[in-house]
């Protein structure tokens, strides 16, 4: 049903724990593990053999390594796990679930928690973007403190047919791999999910230099990226950083300015994949859709996040804007709509009419729908934001 790809290098300490966590997997059968060695001088391709891992001889950069484990299985989903994340005996049947509950679903991101193995290094731990799993999310799949949101490769599932269609992983790419194929996979049109129950716990065994040179490989990824999708050349700045943080920050910003470059690429001009935009019936004959100028992404269930791509601006969608929202991704239609909100709220069905007229005005009007015929009449609304 899944492979499971892991990179490793060096990985002795951890990797027979992790594939027995593999092995042990409940409700889950059919699962292809593949070790891809990025140059071990250890005794991980040992262990790995003894636990009956496919191995894969591949060095260079992490995204090349992924890629050839990715070519090398044939499941219709594609998990990724650190050589140092050992997982619960029911995070892949719960990551695959995720799949069956969403036909748009790209990749979901399980939950990790963090263990520092190495002594003195307990304040950077606790100020790196790993150090919970609540921190964990914000900086990375909700898309609040980046341009969209990602999945770091340390606990996820991908589907095979968005990687096939972004063709995996750059490998020209030496750090924020996990970060681009995530992007790739959104702008294509695919959500991501958050699966917090599908739980691994990641032993870091990073010292206080490797903490810091970390910071600066994100920083210098991020820079790459930048260049790469069009984006302000500039770190978001935060004046309320002190001690240990200010030094993790300060190794970031670092990273960042000596991979900036000046020439920026045009900004995304990316259009959605059709299968993702397809217009459905709404009100006496007018049909509506998605724009394929824009990607969206639900924060969580109250909170929605529409970006027109043209424009890179963003349109939050909070409470029953959001929930309207979520309906019209489902292609429920004006009727459908009302009846639903109607129900659920015990509001009058003709206020409702009226206002959510003048919502999907608003989003025809910031290109997050596409409409032909005419669109809805343009009136006082209460549930826009």
């Amino acid at each position: 049903m899944i492979d499971v790809v892991i990179v490793a290098k060096n990985e002795e300490r951890h990797i027979g724990a992790v594939l027995s966590a593999i092995a042990a997997q409940k409700n889950l059968t059919g699962i292809k593990t593949f070790v891809v060695d990025n140059g071990s001088s250890d005794n991980t391709v040992e262990i790995a053999q003894k636990h009956n891992a496919r191995i894969i001889e591949c060095t260079g950069t992490l995204g090349k390594a992924r890629n050839s484990g990715i070519a090398c299985g044939d499941n219709a989903l594609v998990a990724f796990l650190d050589a140092h994340s050992v997982p619960i005996e029911t995070w892949g049947a719960t990551l695959a679930k995720a799949f069956s509950e969403q036909t748009d679903l790209g990749a979901a991101m399980g939950s990790i928690e963090n263990i520092s193995e190495r002594p003195g290094t307990e304040l950077l731990a606790k100020h790196s973007m790993f150090s919970s799993p609540e921190r964990l999310w914000k900086n990375t799949i909700s898309g609040l403190n980046s341009p969209l949101p990602w999945i770091p490769t340390g606990n996820c599932m991908y589907s095979r047919d968005a990687l096939n269609q972004v063709e995996g992983f750059d490998e020209n790419l030496f750090r924020c791999e996990d970060t681009d194929l995530s992007w790739k996979i959104v702008l294509q049109g695919y959500q991501l999910a958050y699966v917090p129950e599908a739980k691994v716990t990641h032993y870091d065994r990073a010292g206080g230099t490797s903490y810091l040179r970390k910071y600066y490989n994100y920083g210098a990824g991020a820079a790459e990226l930048a260049c790469k999708y069009g984006l302000e050349s500039s770190p978001v700045a935060d004046k309320n950083l002190s001690g240990t943080k200010f030094l993790l920050d300060a190794c970031y910003k670092l990273g960042f300015y000596s991979r900036r470059k000046t020439a920026m690429s045009p900004k995304i001009t990316n259009q959605v994949d059709q299968k993702f935009r397809q217009k459905f019936p709404w009100h006496n004959g007018t049909k509506i859709g998605l724009s394929s100028r824009m990607i969206y992404w639900f924060v969580q269930e109250s909170t929605c996040i529409c970006v027109n791509l043209e424009t890179n601006s963003r349109l939050v969608l909070e409470d029953l804007s959001a929930d309207i929202f979520h309906l019209l991704t489902r292609q429920c239609n004006r009727s459908e709509i009302i009846e639903s909100i109607s129900q659920q709220f015990d509001i009058d069905k003709e206020a409702i009419a009226s206002d959510l007229d003048e919502l999907i005005q608003q989003l025809i009007d910031n290109q997050i729908l596409s409409a032909n015929q005419h669109s809805p009449n343009h009136s006082e609304s209460h549930f826009s934001k």
